[in-house]
């Protein structure tokens, strides 16, 4: 299995806990690139199996890169599995599936 963990972050948070799921990931034997959201193509999404996106929550929005990438290729994500993730105060918040991060409540 090949896994992308993309991620928004403004203060790092959000980079250390995709490093950490990522190192979890690879332990299970499962290739995994981890990258910022802004820098993920649709290149990078269509090679993988498992798509994991998070984003920290300024105001009770996700960040710009991490919304971006999911709208811009909604087509690519809908035939994959995805987990998006948003982070609260250095803490993972509630997994949602098949949600924009528009709709996270």
């Amino acid at each position: 299995m090949r896994a992308l963990v993309a991620y928004g972050t403004r203060y790092g948070s959000t980079k250390g806990i995709a490093e950490r799921m990522g190192k979890v990931l690879k332990e299970k034997k499962v290739e995994v690139m981890i990258e910022e959201a802004e820098r993920v193509s649709a290149a990078d999404i269509a090679s993988r199996d498992l798509i994991v996106i998070g984003s920290a929550i300024i105001m009770g929005n996700w960040l710009r890169p991490a919304e971006k990438l999911i709208a811009s290729n909604e087509t690519a994500l809908a035939g994959k599995r995805t987990a998006r993730l948003r982070l609260l105060h250095g803490r993972l918040g509630p997994v949602a599936r098949g949600r924009r991060p528009d709709k996270l409540s």
